[in-house]
């Protein structure tokens, strides 16, 4: 294989690739958990303007380097569409302590479950609290949510109710 096939395929098809796949990957999620969830009552997103601020500033450094350099047109349209399909990606990705509560599930970061999915449940405090992979983790839940929401749990799974324990 030549040197500039190699460096085409290298730097021309295998980040489009990657990136395409990220981005229908993320849609597919995005979709999926949606569908979990139904409409978001409560969330929780610590880190995303984070995540937000950190592909702002690589965009930026990217595009005053290739300025600073002088890179070409072709280089540029590169440059670009990377950055295009980079930024759905980021914008719906949801981090790993982002929380939501819905109308029929709920979610953290890119795993969600129906209300009766839950192995086990306990409201306390402004949480809805539930094992997801067999830990612990929690959903955002305010004092007024929660009696609509025990009377759903206790009607749909009622057994996985577990009283407070440490």
């Amino acid at each position: 294989m030549s040197p500039k096939l190699y460096a085409y395929l290298l730097f021309g098809i295998v980040p489009y690739f990657f990136l395409v796949a990220g981005l229908l990957t993320v849609f597919f999620m995005h979709g999926k958990n949606r569908r979990t969830v139904g409409a978001v009552q409560q969330e929780e997103r610590p880190e995303r303007g984070l995540r937000r601020g950190a592909w702002l500033a690589l965009a930026l450094v990217t595009i005053l380097s290739g300025a600073l350099l002088g890179i070409g047109t072709m280089a540029w349209g590169f440059v670009i569409t990377l950055l295009a399909l980079a930024m759905p990606i980021v914008l719906l990705s949801p981090g790993p302590e982002d929380s939501l509560l819905g109308q029929t599930g709920v979610q953290r970061g890119f795993y969600s479950r129906h209300f009766g999915e839950l192995e086990e449940w306990r409201l306390t405090g402004d949480h809805l609290r539930y094992r997801l992979f067999g830990e612990w983790t929690s959903a955002p839940c305010p004092a007024q949510e929660q009696p609509r929401l025990r009377e759903l749990l206790t009607r749909t799974i009622p057994e996985r109710e577990t009283p407070f324990q440490d």
